[in-house]
């Protein structure tokens, strides 16, 4: 009964554990969302030293799915959860100590997921972090010709002219803020475009060298630079497999050569893409 009860537990914890591992691997991933996503994580894990997770609840009957279960010592199961839980908990603060403090942890600035709930938000949201961006990045912005004393100023703007909309405040983009008031906030939107720009995580790099070690092999150790660039390009950034039409690459690859390849391709792609419009 203990091993079944420490099934149930694992399972909500690995499981949200996992979660986090494949959004920290998420190429698009903003260092404002995976400090979310850490926080999430963490506070879900220290819930579970006092309230058991849905399948470590389903196990704690007398019955599972139809198996009677006999109701064993659990106090040394609780204990080791605690412990578990405790350490979990620790070596993720221990890992990520600086997402906590500094610049790392003013950049949730750029989350609306962090943003106050609309209505009447703070005044001096948010001025803090953007006091510590700013001095950190002054250098590169001045460099860039950016008048920095201006951020300020037009932080403020920028969150008169966004909380108007409080129903789509959550769903807003930063592209679509770009595209309203980049004339109003040209300043403050490119320290936006810097902090953005930095990536989160550097699982697309592993993925690449990994996908480099596949593509040259040693039977293909000649490839030109520019070649296994392309290749790159196609492994890496190409849509997936039911995403992808590939009439288009056919027709170029048919069209490519001065000699027709099949006298009736023509003919049977039309029909193709005819039943596809259908």
């Amino acid at each position: 009964m203990s091993l079944f009860f420490l099934c149930g537990f694992l399972h909500d914890t690995l499981t949200h554990l996992s979660n986090l591992s494949a959004c920290l691997q998420r190429s698009t991933i903003t260092m404002a969302e995976a400090h979310s996503s850490l926080c999430s994580t963490q506070a879900v894990l220290k819930k579970y030293k006092t309230i058991e997770g849905p399948m470590m609840k389903a196990t704690m009957a007398n019955r599972y799915e139809g198996i009677s279960l006999t109701r064993g010592d659990s106090k040394t199961l609780v204990t080791s959860q605690d412990k578990m839980l405790g350490r979990l908990v620790e070596s993720m603060t221990d890992r990520f100590q600086d997402a906590s403090v500094g610049v790392l942890c003013a950049t949730k600035l750029v989350s609306f997921t962090n943003w106050p709930e609309p209505g009447d938000p703070a005044a001096d949201f948010g001025d803090t972090e953007l006091e510590t961006l700013v001095d950190h990045f002054k250098p590169v912005l001045e460099a860039s010709g950016i008048h920095v004393e201006r951020i300020p100023d037009q932080w403020t703007v920028l969150k008169v002219l966004m909380y108007p909309e409080p129903q789509s405040l959550q769903k807003m983009s930063w592209f679509r803020v770009n595209r309203s008031h980049q004339y109003s906030c040209p300043d403050m939107l490119t320290l936006v475009d810097l902090v953005l720009s930095f990536p989160a995580a550097t699982a697309e790099c592993e993925r690449g060298f990994i996908t480099m070690k596949q593509v040259k092999t040693d039977w293909r150790s000649n490839l030109k630079s520019d070649t296994l660039s392309d290749l790159l390009m196609v492994q890496l950034s190409s849509p997936e497999i039911r995403e992808y039409d590939p009439i288009k690459a056919v027709m170029l690859w048919h069209h490519d050569l001065v000699r027709s390849r099949r006298p009736d391709f023509m003919d049977r792609a039309k029909r193709v893409i005819e039943s596809r419009v259908r």
